[in-house]
C-alpha cells in the first residue's frame, strides 16, 4: 500500500476543517501525514486543527496568501509516495485513503 500525504491549504476554515478532519480521522486505513499550511487564518481554525494533534500525524505549516503557494509548499514538506490535495471544506467517504492506496 502507498504512503499518503494529505496537502490541506487553509485560510480562515473554521467550521469546515473540522469536518474534513474528523472525516480523516475516521479513515480505514490513515494517512501517512497530513499537512495543513494555513495562511495566516483570523479565526478559530487553528482552534479546530488543534482537537485533532493526538489522533492525526499532523503538520501544520504557516506561509503568506495563496492557494498555490500553500500547495506547493506542502508538496515540498511531504514525504509520502501518494500527494492528495484537499480543500477543507470537503468530507472523505470512510474507504476513501483505502480505495485510493489501492
Amino acid at each position: 500500500m502507498s504512503q499518503i500525504s494529505i496537502v490541506i491549504p487553509t485560510y480562515n476554515e473554521e467550521g469546515f476543517i473540522g469536518r474534513l478532519l474528523e472525516s480523516i480521522a475516521s479513515q480505514t486505513v490513515q494517512p501517512h501525514e497530513v499537512i495543513i499550511v494555513d495562511s495566516f487564518s483570523k479565526d478559530k481554525t487553528y482552534d479546530d486543527i488543534k482537537k485533532y494533534v493526538n489522533e492525526l500525524p499532523l503538520t501544520c505549516i504557516s506561509v503568506g496568501r495563496g492557494i498555490g503557494l500553500a500547495r506547493n509548499i506542502g508538496a515540498n514538506a511531504a514525504t509520502g509516495d501518494v500527494l492528495l490535495f484537499l480543500d477543507s471544506d470537503v468530507e472523505l467517504q470512510p474507504t476513501f485513503i483505502e480505495d485510493a492506496g489501492s
